[in-house]
Order: structure tokens, then sequence, then C-alpha cells
């Protein structure tokens, strides 16, 4: 427990907890439950609570209770917490400061469990349990019991727990929103930066060089929106982004608040670009970068190409992307953050032959016009998918001829296949076979709104096949065709 408490976020998620402290924590916290006092012989139940909430952040430790862990032969692991986070559930403010803790420990723990596909559905269809969700999300009264700081270290609050858990298990509604004003409509891209503060010198110098090129930005400045309140002011930013920019970094991938922003950024199915601010051979998290699709300029402090070169690559794709940005809204705090005083040089590595970035030029959607199930899928469902959703070229969609969404899901994942063996080699037998079948030219753009298509094409049908490719073989460092 002492070590739980100790080690950073960093450190948790990157360690390999063994399951027998698992087990070990889970056994006390059963057996004080049970007890008219709620403790063991040595400590009370929200030692373990707090100390299991500080280890779940850790996607393998998540997956081993929800998936593995037994209390007794008819209890799992998650039916378990389900029963004591709603026995927890009723406190006033009498109650001792220890129960607050407990509950609010096992609202964080539950924030974790909601980030896993196993929990999903079971969450998603407990109706007591979401109440207890809903309500928490709409008011904070924490305020009102005394708890030692360092007792809540890394921990989030019940409101903000509330909030991650109904964004992923999509039932978070951006409209309830009442208190963030938007001020304007306008026909400019309205582009978000996610980033963690820790990043604020490299995206200081990123706002000052987007903003000198007359573009439209949402930042968090300094931090105002982290707090409970203004959570609903960053889902209306990301709600009315044409695009987000996520500065990545090993900062990033730790924060439970940024990892809120991009998982509400991909249900909403918003382009994400990946800035990588400082270091070449940096990959982030699974979580991550499953949603990022390849999108990406990365800059490094090698010395070996300008940052301003890198701003020129990332405002071609902005660029590329502004006819198809319609009434963008902008919500009324758009950041003022002046640049820093010494302009800091950002450097991408130089390749011998021109690297070409993978962006996607498609714009995203709101939402799909195709049937919900691409099992259901006839062949004029897969023409809409490739003319109308994804906007790919007509000759493509000639040239696969699939005839429903099976063949096409299938198609994908081998397209995926090929794509990740040799990238510039599949383009080229693309390139040449569109030129000698139809007499046109297939550009490093259009292979570019191919991948991404289908790479988002299985990550919404085919999750798990995807997951697991992705764990079998490491994905190219720098994502180029070269």
């Amino acid at each position: 427990m002492a070590y739980a408490l100790i080690v950073t976020p960093d450190q948790l998620k990157s360690t390999t907890v063994l399951h027998d402290v698992i087990d070990y924590l889970i056994q006390n916290i059963n057996t004080a439950s049970r007890s008219s006092n709620m403790r063991t012989y040595m400590a009370h139940i929200s030692e373990y609570l707090v100390a299991l909430a500080r280890l779940v952040v850790n996607d393998n430790v998540a997956q081993y209770i929800i998936n593995t862990c037994k209390i007794n032969t008819t209890t799992d692991g998650l039916t378990f917490f389900n029963e004591l986070f709603q026995k927890y559930n009723d406190l006033t403010a009498n109650d001792l400061y220890l129960k607050h803790l407990s509950r609010i420990a096992l609202f964080n723990i539950f924030c974790s469990f909601s980030y896993q596909a196993a929990a999903q559905k079971n969450l998603a269809s407990d109706k007591k349990f979401l109440e207890i969700i809903k309500n928490a999300s709409h008011y904070n009264n924490e305020q009102y019991i005394v708890i030692q700081p360092c007792l809540l270290q890394h921990l989030s609050s019940i409101k903000q727990a509330a909030e991650a858990i109904l964004i992923n298990l999509d039932l978070y509604k951006d409209e309830d929103a009442v208190r963030t004003g938007v001020s304007s409509k306008t026909a400019h891209p309205h582009i978000m930066i996610s980033y963690s503060h820790k990043d604020i010198i490299f995206c200081r110098d990123l706002v000052r060089a987007l903003k000198s090129n007359s573009i439209d930005l949402w930042v968090d400045e300094d931090g105002h929106c982290r707090s409970d309140d203004c959570w609903e002011e960053i889902a209306v930013a990301i709600k009315y982004a044409s695009l987000v920019m996520v500065i990545v970094s090993p900062y990033y991938c730790q924060s439970v608040s940024c990892r809120k922003e991009a998982t509400y950024a991909d249900k909403r199915k918003k382009t994400l670009i990946a800035l990588y601010p400082n270091d070449d051979k940096y990959e982030p998290d699974e979580w991550l970068d499953i949603r990022l699709t390849g999108l990406h300029v990365r800059f490094s402090t090698s010395g070996k190409k300008s940052f301003d070169d890198c701003i020129s690559r990332l405002l071609g794709y902005i660029h590329s992307n502004k006819d198809n940005v319609i009434n963008s809204i902008v919500p009324k705090n758009v950041s003022t953050m002046q640049p820093t005083t010494s302009h800091q040089s950002y450097d991408v590595p130089i390749i011998k032959t021109q690297p070409i970035e993978i962006v996607c030029s498609v714009a995203p959607q709101s939402g799909t016009i195709t049937k919900s199930s691409i099992h259901d899928w006839t062949k004029q469902d897969v023409q809409t998918w490739f003319l109308i959703e994804r906007n790919l070229l007509p000759q493509l969609y000639t040239l696969y001829s699939c005839v429903d969404g099976d063949s096409l899901l299938e198609y994908a994942k081998h397209f995926i296949q090929e794509y990740d063996q040799d990238a510039k080699t599949h383009y080229e037998k693309l390139h040449k076979r569109l030129h000698n079948e139809f007499d046109i030219e297939f550009y490093d753009n259009n292979y570019t709104d191919l991948v991404c298509s289908m790479k988002k094409l299985l990550l919404t049908y085919d999750q798990p096949r995807l997951s697991m490719t992705k764990t079998k073989k490491q994905r190219s460092s720098l994502c180029l065709i070269l």
C-alpha cells in the first residue's frame, strides 16, 4: 500500500503489478467490508481502496480485476466493487471522513474500469449505477468534507470521475453544459489544442506560430479549465472543433484529465493530430496510440530541421481542411496566450528521401449515414461509405468492388496488413494500378485518406482485431511513406 501511495502515475502505469498484490488488497477490502467497523486488524477499508485506486490506473490491473479476479465462486471483481460502490453512495456530511474517502476512491476505481471495453456493456446497462453517476456529474458537495490533501494526491474528484465514466460509456451530454457560452459563428477553422500543462513552453510557441498565421484556436490557458466547474467548457470546445491537436508526451499519457479530453474527442469523431514536442523516439500509451491513426508532426531538439518548417507542414494540413469546415463555433474563452520571450527551436530529423506524412484530409463526421452494423451493409452502403462518408476517389470504389459490409471489412484487414508491412511498396502498387486501369494520378494525400479511412473502419467495427494486431507488431515510430 505504501508503494502505491508514493510512486508517480507514470511509474504506476509502467510497473508490472503482481496479481498476488491485487489479490491481497481485494481480500482485505472484502474482509473490511464485512466488518462492523469497516476495518481489518491492520487498516481501515479506505486505506486499501485508495491504494487500489492508484494501482488500477494501470490498464493491466483494471483488466485483471474485471476479467480474472474472483471474490468467491459466484461473485466476480466487477460485481463486488459495484455492490461496494452503491453501499458507499448514501453518505451525509456527518459521516466519518474515512467513508467519504472510500467513496472518492471507488469513483476513481470505476473511472479506470470504464476505460475497459470488457466493463463498458455491464456498466452501461446498470440503471442504478448510471443514476448515481449522472447525479454525481451535476453537482459537487465534496467541499464540505475535510480530507487531508496528501490522501487525495493523484485522485480525481467525484465529479471529474463521474464525467469521465459517462464519456467512456457514450452517455455524456454536452448539451447539459449550460454554464458554457458560445460567442460567435465563423467559417474559419476552429482548432483545439489538448495538452499537459507540463508542456506549456512548447504549447505557447505553438500558439504563437499558429496565431501569427491567422488560425483560430481554443486552448485552456494556464489550466483554468482543469477545475470541476470547467469541464463543460472543454467539452463544448471539443464539440465545435474542426480538429484537435494533441501534444503527445509522457506527461499527457499520464494525465487523467488529458485522457478524458482525448477520449471525448474520439467519441465525437474528431480528427486528432499528434504533435511530438521534443522526443523523436517517444511512442504514446496504447489507449492514445490507437486513437491517433497516423496523423502527426514530429519536432525534436536535434537541430536538423527548424520549428518553422514543422509549422509549415502543420499549416498545410489545416488549410487543406478549411474548405470542409462550415460554421465552426468558437467558445467564449479563446486563449490570449502570449509567446515566450525567448523562442525555443524544435526540429524534425531529416531522412534522405523526402517523407510524406500520413494525414487525413477528410473532414470529421458528426455521425454516419450507413447502417450501424457493418454486417448489414449492402453494396449501396459500401458505395455511400467510400464516396460520401469518407469522400474517397470514385475509382477506388470501382477498383475494390466490395459487394457488402463484410467483404469491405475483410479487405480493410488485408489493406492494413500490407500497409504495416511496407507502406512505400503498398503505395507504389496502388499508384501503378490506378494509373494503368483508370489513367489517373494517385497522390500521397489520396493514399493518406484511404489509410486513415481503413483504420477508422477497423477501429469502429473490428477493434479487438486492431488491438491484437497493434500488440503483436509495434507501429513505426514515424508513420511515413518514404
